[in-house]
């Protein structure tokens, strides 16, 4: 299950575990190109971040659907930055 709020700088999305096994991961698309992934890390008593761009995480979404191998990012992407 997941829920998505945008809000005035982001776009908010919350993956939750059904299994209850692990902590929801939250997912932060800033409107200024920054993507944080976070999950709440109990015995440190903070988060775990991850900062990536968003063609990263476009990327990492596209690998999922591929296989083994190298691949290029979009070089459309790549230009507009």
């Amino acid at each position: 299950m997941f829920t998505s709020e945008l809000w005035k700088n982001c776009a908010d999305i919350t993956i939750m575990d059904d299994s209850g096994h692990f902590e929801d991961v939250n997912l932060l698309i800033m409107d200024d190109g920054k993507v944080f992934l976070r999950q709440w890390e109990e015995k440190a008593q903070g988060y775990d971040l991850i900062t990536m761009t968003y063609t990263q995480l476009a990327d990492l979404v596209v690998a999922l659907h591929n296989g083994p191998g190298t691949y290029p990012s979009n070089p459309k992407e790549e230009e507009e930055k």
